[in-house]
């Protein structure tokens, strides 16, 4: 009798589904429509993704007070950022931006890395000169001088068989520049990120994404 009480299969317990926002999803395919770009796109001081990519990772920020950030990193170093606020169907969406990795830098050293994460760091400066273009802070721009950098925690799920989730701590802040002629916005988005065994500096270029630009498959 008591060793079938003890033996008895435990209930699984089911992990909550990701956040799937316009089916944004892992294996996802995304088709991303040229045209609403070929007005900015010489004007950009990035290169655009293939119009079709596959969503390989998906990242997961709760930002509190039932917002979330949602990430879907794709097959050619880019990334669908999607802001959410009380759900995640299309009403509950208040941005989205298309980013593209831009530069990745490996501090050598501790000091290395606190010369990015400490005092001094120009991470929350009122602005940011990346490849000799100046864009203003966008986080908290009506505040004075430089600021403390906005930390929160990405959870990570890839296509990696077998592979659990993890945890990615961000020191960020995302910048702009008003793209000449044009009433559009470049982005510039600068972290100090690190797991349990990496951390890197992270400068990542993007512009807005209209719902109506791309298609999920």
């Amino acid at each position: 009798m008591l060793g079938r009480w003890f033996n008895r299969k435990k209930p699984e317990v089911k992990e909550p589904p990701l956040p799937s926002p316009f089916n944004l999803r892992l294996k996802a395919g995304v088709d991303i429509d040229p045209i609403p770009f070929a007005m900015i796109r010489d004007k950009l001081h990035f290169t655009l993704p293939a119009e079709t990519q596959i969503v390989e990772a998906q990242g997961k920020v709760d930002l509190g007070g039932g917002a979330y950030l949602s990430r879907y990193y794709t097959c050619d170093d880019a990334f669908i950022q999607v802001n959410t606020t009380g759900g995640f169907d299309e009403q509950h969406v208040d941005d989205i931006k298309l980013f593209v990795f831009e530069e990745t830098i490996t501090p050598a050293t501790q000091a290395e890395w606190e010369a990015w994460t400490g005092k001094e760091s120009k991470i929350g400066d009122e602005t940011f000169t990346f490849n000799g273009v100046e864009y203003s802070r966008v986080w908290m721009a009506q505040s004075e001088g430089s600021i403390v950098p906005v930390e929160f925690e990405e959870e990570v799920t890839n296509l990696i068989e077998n592979e659990s989730p993890y945890t990615v701590v961000h020191l960020a802040m995302l910048y702009e520049r008003l793209i000449p002629e044009i009433e559009r916005y470049e982005y510039l988005l600068v972290s100090a990120e690190h797991t349990h065994n990496d951390a890197n500096i992270v400068l990542s270029l993007g512009v807005d994404l209209d719902p109506q630009a791309f298609v999920v498959t």
